[in-house]
């Protein structure tokens, strides 16, 4: 019988990965060197990843998962829609934060290998989701047609990795910090001015134009 894998030496390599990647690139990384700043054997990574690529695939795909697990918390929760925002802004740049490195100029080679278009699409799905809690409770409205609703929620959701991707480690705090501060102050002027979230309340698709 095969030994149990380890999630916390697995998680090492992964932790090492973002590192590599995101200061040398896809192409300049090794696995001898992602071992020895894991503190591990070469051989070890393979017990865990197929090869680089493989690795490279898993550190996205996680990141990915655990985002989506998150938002499907927040869904679970009965905190309002204002707040299941708040609660989605806030998990989404601490993640963002904690795996820099991997997107630090490592976004292109990601799109490559085709890592994010079908997770936008869940986060958008995700979205509907709480949306329609939300709608559901009288605590928010919209009118915009699903299709213009989803070409927003796309580009903004590409244009915070893409911006994040290009900052360098040095000025992250600042930069999620100016961002966290924008999304509050976007959110408080749509509160106020009773304006729907447009950027963030996908619709059903088949349903058209029009209030749900």
């Amino acid at each position: 019988m095969s030994r149990p894998l380890d999630a916390a030496k697995r998680q090492r390599i992964l932790d090492a990965a973002y590192q590599a990647f995101g200061t040398v690139g896809f192409e300049r990384a090794t696995l001898k060197d992602i071992a020895q700043q894991a503190g591990l054997a070469p051989g070890t990574i393979y017990t865990y990843f197929a090869d680089k690529r493989d690795l490279f695939r898993r550190a996205v795909l996680d990141t990915w998962e655990e985002f989506h697990a998150s938002i499907e918390e927040i869904g679970r929760s009965a905190r309002n829609y204002d707040e299941k925002l708040a609660a989605l802004e806030e998990v989404g740049l601490e993640l963002l934060k904690r795996v820099h490195p991997i997107l630090h100029n490592m976004f292109s080679e990601a799109i490559r290998m085709d890592l994010f278009s079908t997770h936008l699409d869940r986060l958008c799905d995700q979205l509907e989701e709480l949306y329609l809690q939300g709608h559901g409770k009288g605590e928010v409205t919209d009118t915009a047609d699903y299709e213009h609703r989803r070409f927003l929620l796309r580009t903004f959701a590409s244009g915070i990795l893409l911006q994040l991707s290009m900052v360098e480690p040095e000025h992250l705090d600042a930069a999620i910090s100016q961002m966290r501060r924008h999304l509050r102050e976007d959110r408080r002027r749509w509160n106020e001015s009773d304006r729907p979230y447009t950027a963030w309340t996908p619709a059903r698709p088949g349903m058209g134009g029009g209030e749900l």
